[in-house]
């Protein structure tokens, strides 16, 4: 667990002064709607359609397998998320 701490990257993006509700977004929803080495954030997700426009922070969840590399930026991580992004080659980024 500590190892994929390790490989959170924490960037800046001011998601500190986003108002709006905490959403959660499992990987498998994830992988099933994005290509390999795109980029996952709220914006993004809310182009997709995949939360609502109302969300303005996320959190990542591990449900799912994880088949693609792709950087996913999100307020929150869990520890088995990190772990599977980072195997699939991909990275996780923690919003500030």
């Amino acid at each position: 667990d500590q190892e994929a701490e390790a490989n959170i990257e924490i960037v800046h993006t001011g998601a500190s002064e986003r108002v709006g509700k905490m959403g959660e977004i499992n990987l498998d929803t994830i992988c099933e709607n994005y290509d390999n080495d795109e980029i996952v954030n709220v914006d993004t997700l809310k182009e997709r359609r995949l939360i609502s426009p109302k969300v303005a922070k996320i959190k990542v969840l591990a449900r799912g397998v994880m088949t693609k590399r792709l950087t996913v930026v999100a307020s929150k991580f869990s520890i088995q998320a990190v772990k599977m992004i980072t195997l699939a080659g991909g990275k996780a980024e923690l919003e500030d």
